[in-house]
């Protein structure tokens, strides 16, 4: 089974359409409201993997992605809005569902809010390049500040709680943009290393004294429960620190 759906990434304000003839992208509807941008339609499946995708115009109706579906006929039934739907005629292996149906389908709204939060996503901007050239190495992050929670599932007291320990590392960046990277299991070093592979260059690392961060270069190590460590620990109370279901 795979589920469809669109998701909008915003190049520029909608007031700014048409400003310069060197955009890309176009005025059109997303989520109810006017974007000047793309349009992007994937395919998942049931485990949230990504099977295939297609971009283009915001300005194009949601039936234009039929032959992205149409080509797994045979191979699954793909979960699609109303949006998706065409007088004419569906492919036959689409499934059109009214609101309410399949709630199966938030699935790939999960994969979309990923896409949101790490890749900042929904509103992609034209940067000009502060530094390096090109086919240089990006610029490292200016912070990374690592910190670990405990939470649990469950209930809070008893036998039948599982804790489990969030560590989370605050990005960042040179020109002002902060994001967070987690690893949830126990607390441990193979956790800690899960998040390691996650993490960008940095210019300094800050965190306090807990013994798997020696992970981090040492000439750029900062150990402490102060700066930007306290920052941190405002990121990861938005993580769930009263439990998770």
């Amino acid at each position: 089974m795979g589920i469809a759906d669109r998701y909008g990434i915003e190049l520029r304000h909608p007031i700014r359409h048409g400003c310069r003839a060197a955009q890309i992208g176009r005025k059109g509807i997303s989520n109810h409201r006017w974007i000047s941008g793309d349009k992007l339609c994937a395919v998942v499946n049931q485990f949230g993997l990504i099977c295939d995708w297609d971009c283009a115009t915001a300005n194009v109706h949601d039936r234009t992605f039929h032959p992205l579906l149409q080509q797994y006929d045979g191979q699954m039934i793909v979960l699609a809005d109303w949006g998706f739907h065409r007088a004419a005629g569906d492919p036959a292996n689409a499934l059109i569902c009214r609101r309410g149906q399949w709630n199966v389908r938030m699935m790939v709204e999960t994969v979309f809010a990923m896409m949101s939060v790490q890749w900042d996503f929904k509103a992609q901007r034209h940067r000009a390049r502060t530094e390096g050239g090109a086919g240089q190495p990006p610029a490292p992050a200016a912070t990374v500040a690592c910190d670990e929670l405990w939470t649990y599932r469950g209930v809070r007291r008893g036998g039948r709680r599982e804790s489990r320990w969030i560590g989370a590392a605050a990005v960042a960046e040179k020109d002002g943009r902060r994001w967070v990277d987690l690893a949830v299991d126990d607390r441990s070093e193979n956790t800690f290393l899960r998040l390691y592979d996650l993490l960008p260059e940095a210019a300094v690392y800050c965190n306090d004294r807990y013994a798997v961060y020696r992970w981090f270069p040492q000439d750029r190590h900062c150990a402490g429960k102060g700066g930007a460590v306290n920052w941190n620990e405002g990121c990861i109370r938005c993580c769930g620190a009263s439990g998770t279901g």
